[in-house]
């Protein structure tokens, strides 16, 4: 019987009153204790007016957020890294500086059709331009079988959404560079839990407020492989773009060298605050664990995830209520998270039963989900499958029933 401590204890961590586990995480989780002090901070600095927390403390907290950032990814350097106020919106600028580079009528992007909503439609605008959209399965096979000589961007996310699926990610980003395509690719429901490397990829982009602890959406991040994009260029110019100039304007403006020349405005800078602490305290957390050594010290988060994935899996199948796991059950194969098939409507009544007795899932696009992070541990794991058991027999799941499973 395993008995898996947390990596760091719940207290570090803002949690309703009551909690006995939540299992949230990437799609809810928990805001490090550690922002409430990193708020005031914020606050007692922009209260002496923008003319003198823009020159100097923004630009001081950005830097070390862009050094921080770049932690996260192997092969990564903090000119690399690039801010959003989203995913789409990351998304979209990666999409234009695609636009820049003369896409044309003859040729094709790839996605798959199981790709997260952003990046369909983040790709689609690209048909304006008589682009043909190549929308494929979700195998890694499907996807190689449509990248041809004419493939100018294969764009996929790390993993399915749905089920949590990982796609094999290196093997489709050496099929796009055989026939120099390039290949981006959505982290959001990787970046933090599985050790990720920028070499392989032209770009990575995804959301700040899942496994890496912002405790709110507003700032997603690009990482910009600049060896195989060298010279990206965006679409869209703002301010934060170019190098500062003289007015009245000529006309004339040069692009920044770095990542900032993707960002074209300001950022909400609470919330730059905000991630800058929760950085610190996870990569701290991957270089105690390793010893100094950060690489090793993300492989053990994984570990620590994956092992209490196994758990609730295992207690998933001894609750005995034939319930369908549509996750993989290989640890290898599959994400930070377990998904289990279930209707919305019902999902979301167990979620909410099981809050009244402090234990936190989340739901969502025909199932229900148990993510265990860093401030879990086996016995708040056990307890939450428990507990789901009793809840699930209070309802009468029945998993012949349409009403709870879905139709087929």
């Amino acid at each position: 019987m395993s008995n898996r401590k947390p990596l760091v204890p719940l207290s570090a961590f803002i949690a309703p009153e009551g909690v006995k586990s939540v299992l949230t995480t990437p799609f809810g989780g928990l805001p490090w204790r550690s922002q409430i002090a990193t708020y005031r901070e914020y606050q007692q600095i922009f209260v002496q007016g923008t003319e003198v927390f823009a020159p100097n403390n923004y630009p001081a907290t950005k830097g070390e957020l862009r050094e921080l950032s770049a932690k996260l990814i192997a092969g990564c350097s903090p000119s690399e890294i690039t801010f959003s106020p989203n995913t789409t919106g990351a998304l979209n600028t990666l999409i234009g500086c695609m636009v820049m580079d003369d896409l044309h009528p003859d040729e094709n992007v790839v996605v798959p059709n199981s790709a997260y909503s952003t990046i369909s439609l983040g790709v689609s605008r690209l048909e304006r331009l008589g682009v043909e959209m190549r929308l494929c399965g979700e195998m890694k096979e499907e996807i190689c079988a449509a990248i041809d000589e004419k493939t100018r961007l294969v764009a996929i996310d790390a993993c399915d959404y749905v089920s949590g699926e990982l796609r094999e990610m290196e093997a489709i980003a050496e099929a796009a560079h055989a026939v120099r395509a390039r290949i981006i690719v959505d982290v959001s429901q990787a970046a933090g839990v599985i050790p990720l490397n920028l070499a392989h990829f032209d770009a990575l982009f995804g959301t700040t407020g899942k496994w890496l602890g912002l405790g709110s959406n507003g700032v997603a991040l690009c990482w910009v492989n600049r060896e195989k994009w060298p010279n990206i260029t965006p679409e869209a110019l703002g301010w934060y773009s170019v190098l500062p100039f003289d007015l009245p304007f000529t006309g004339r403006y040069e692009l920044r060298s770095d990542g900032q020349r993707l960002e074209t405005g300001g950022l909400p800078w609470s919330l730059l605050y905000n991630l800058r602490d929760a950085l610190r305290n996870l990569i701290g957390l991957y270089e105690r664990l390793g010893e100094g050594d950060l690489r090793r010290g993300q492989t053990q988060v994984m570990q620590h995830v994956r092992s209490l994935g196994d758990e609730i899996i295992s207690a998933l199948d001894g609750l005995n209520l034939g319930l369908t796991i549509i996750s993989p059950r290989e640890a290898e194969k599959r994400g930070g998270y377990i998904s289990v098939k279930m209707s919305d409507e019902q999902a979301a009544a167990v979620c909410s039963r099981l809050n009244a007795r402090g234990v936190y899932l989340s739901s969502g696009q025909g199932r229900l989900r148990l993510g265990p992070w860093i401030f879990n541990g086996s016995e708040d794991v056990k307890l939450a499958v428990l507990l789901l058991g009793e809840t699930l027999r209070e309802m009468g799941f029945n998993p012949n029933d349409p009403a709870w499973v879905g139709r087929q």
